[in-house]
């Protein structure tokens, strides 16, 4: 059983290696109790309702409901139709259809000046317009008539006007920023991916980050392989840990840490999953017979599932104010940092504010890397000052969750769904079976009949005639002769 460290430790013990892997085993063993991953209860119910919303779904359970044991002579179609997916590919295309209306309104003082030496020069125009109708009417012409068209007639107009179409350059250029965002991360279909996992399982979830180049980048989160902690509000803001399980080859673990990391640790990885997702099997189960066998180009394709997590926490930082010619600034020390004997040191602050620290961590080991306190997180500004909270990369979203447990609109439909297949398959089964009714059978005609036929015999050509309405069989013995009763089915 592994428990979570202690959540009072200090920075520099949390974004130790050793605390960040005792957090991931916490993280796992809360979530599947020592179970395996594959087969996880919820995890299997979640692919199943994405199967069932993509028509990949098994009903082999339903067939005892049409059958009556031996299938060998039925003519049933199976492959029934499944209204589900209809339903749910249409809710996707309404809900994404249209795609976002990017509105941004500047509120610093200099853009709010802009807008108002905007609006004063175009009451300014209005004002000249009208001087301008009146002396046009002398032969004097103050304002170029295709101006004075231009000019709105109000003063109600030109603030309909700036309302709708004028934009500060601050407003154009994060627009267009945005729209750069959202087009290089593919937007479309995240929304489209967001919209579909409501759906199937009634949570969905997108993160944002950073790439190595520092651009945003926004992705839909695979819900089967998303692990969460418990949480009671609709969007997750109460949450505790979040976490994805990939899985990755050994060679894009080695991508992922640039290559610093060490290469014993991934042997010991590579061990460790040897015969399970389809690795290959050395058939040794100590380690250092296996590490003599093995060198890195045998290891590299081997596959490995990787828990990448992040957890949030509160940590205590200081600042210290120091003067600085006529003024004070803040500037950020180690928490050991006093001001005993500093000089031009006033005051040491100390708050303490919502951290988040991340890891990736090989299931099932000792190997954890990119591990420490997270950066470039942001926070909410108001008045001017940064909250404490932080924000947290995951976007999450559960309507009507309730002590964890979610019920989905596939997961409400399907026993509808069912019961429409099980109609369309007795309907098959009923065109089947219609024949007349009543027949009588000579036993020892039909036995010498069907002695050419290996196991053929009165019960077999009952139930050949049940589910085809045919029967074959022979007017000759195996010998060659005659039978004496010609019609052994009246």
């Amino acid at each position: 059983m592994f428990s979570f460290p202690d959540l009072l430790a200090s920075k520099s013990d949390k974004k130790s290696k050793k605390y960040i892997l005792d957090y991931a085993k916490a993280i796992w063993y809360e979530q599947y109790q020592g179970d395996s991953y594959h087969s996880s209860e919820d995890r299997l119910r979640k692919i199943e309702n994405i199967n069932w919303a993509t028509g990949q779904e098994d009903i082999t359970y339903l067939h005892s409901c049409v059958s009556t044991g031996d299938e060998s002579y039925a003519n049933i179609n199976w492959n029934v139709a499944n209204p589900i997916v209809t339903l749910v590919n249409d809710f996707v295309n309404r809900t994404t259809s249209r795609d976002y209306d990017l509105l941004c309104e500047a509120l610093d003082l200099t853009s709010k000046g802009e807008y108002d030496k905007e609006l004063a020069k175009r009451k300014g125009e209005l004002r000249l317009k009208k001087e301008a109708a009146d002396f046009a009417q002398n032969g004097i012409m103050l304002m170029p008539e295709e101006q004075m068209e231009k000019t709105p007639d109000s003063i109600e107009e030109i603030e309909i006007d700036m309302e709708l179409n004028y934009k500060a350059p601050f407003e154009e250029a994060y627009e267009a920023a945005l729209g750069q965002v959202f087009q290089n991360n593919r937007d479309y279909w995240t929304r489209r991916k967001y919209a579909f996992n409501l759906m199937t399982n009634q949570i969905a979830a997108s993160k944002t980050e950073y790439d190595q180049f520092a651009n945003p980048t926004i992705r839909a989160v695979h819900i089967p392989n998303f692990i969460y902690s418990y949480f009671t509000e609709e969007d997750a803001s109460d949450w505790r840990y979040f976490g994805e399980v990939q899985e990755l080859e050994i060679s894009e673990v080695m991508i992922q840490t640039n290559g610093e990391v060490d290469k014993e640790e991934l042997y010991r990885a590579a061990h460790a999953y040897q015969g399970e997702m389809g690795n290959r099997n050395w058939g040794m189960g100590k380690y250092d017979s296996w590490r003599s066998q093995v060198s890195w180009s045998d290891i590299q394709d081997m596959k490995v599932l990787v828990l990448d997590f992040i957890f949030r926490s509160s940590d205590k930082f200081k600042w210290r104010k120091k003067l600085k010619g006529d003024s004070f600034f803040f500037d950020m020390v180690d928490e050991s940092y006093t001001k005993e004997n500093k000089r031009n040191v006033s005051e040491v602050v100390e708050k303490t504010i919502e951290t988040i620290y991340k890891g990736k961590w090989i299931i099932d080991t000792d190997m954890v890397y990119d591990y420490g306190m997270a950066k470039n997180l942001l926070r909410k500004k108001i008045d001017g000052l940064y909250e404490s909270k932080v924000e947290c990369p995951y976007r999450v979203v559960a309507p009507d969750i309730l002590d964890m447990v979610t019920k989905s609109k596939v997961e409400q439909m399907r026993p509808i769904a069912e019961m429409m297949m099980i109609l369309d398959l007795k309907r098959q089964q009923l065109v089947n079976e219609s024949r007349p009714m009543g027949i009588a059978i000579n036993v020892d005609a039909i036995q010498a009949a069907g002695e050419s036929y290996d196991g053929y015999d009165e019960m077999e050509a009952q139930k050949m005639f049940d589910e085809v309405g045919t029967i074959y069989y022979s007017l000759k013995t195996e010998d060659g002769a005659p039978i004496n009763d010609p019609k052994p089915i009246r």
